[in-house]
């Protein structure tokens, strides 16, 4: 196997994909299905002069190749596969940033948008970015893009905040 490109160290590296496939593993059959598709291509952390650590960064970008499975009646990228596609990749750079700062990164979904822009090729691959927008000790939230790699157009967008599950804990 090898390792995504970025300037997180290794062990970290291998730290975020192993957490990944752990989740794939214990989540419904959707997640494990879709999940065991996608491949984690580059991990990046991008610091800050400004604050310390306050404006860091997480970013993540992964790949996924489209299946027939994937799609709705009308040809689009189905709703519920594209909510589960954001919910891991979202996951994956808050989770970065927050092992690289010592923190854990893991939480439970709390508020989703979606926005659809363009419908992909049947057989194309879809490149997921994600980044962190905030991360704080009671709230998280990243920005995902889900890209079709060969053509360059921007299939859909979302924003994906989260919980801490230590702070779900204390509610």
């Amino acid at each position: 196997m090898s390792l995504p490109l970025g300037n997180i160290p290794h062990e970290l590296k291998l730290l975020i994909i192993s957490q990944f496939t752990t989740s794939i593993n214990c989540s419904p059959a959707l997640s494990r299905t879709i999940g065991g598709t996608i491949r984690i291509k580059e991990l990046w952390i991008n610091r800050s002069h400004r604050r310390r650590g306050a404006d860091d960064q997480g970013l993540v970008i992964c790949e996924m190749p489209m299946c027939d499975e994937m799609r709705s009646r009308d040809g689009g990228l189905d709703l519920t596969m594209l909510s589960a596609i954001v919910d891991l990749c979202s996951a994956l750079s808050l989770q970065a940033l927050a092992l690289s700062n010592g923190g854990m990164g893991d939480g439970v979904s709390h508020n989703m948008t979606l926005t659809f822009h363009e419908v992909p090729t049947p057989k194309g691959t879809l490149r997921i970015t994600s980044s962190t927008v905030s991360m704080s000790q009671n709230e998280m939230t990243s920005r995902c893009e889900v890209w079709e790699k060969e053509t360059g157009g921007l299939i859909a967008t979302a924003v994906h905040t989260k919980i801490p599950t230590a702070t779900v804990a204390k509610l």
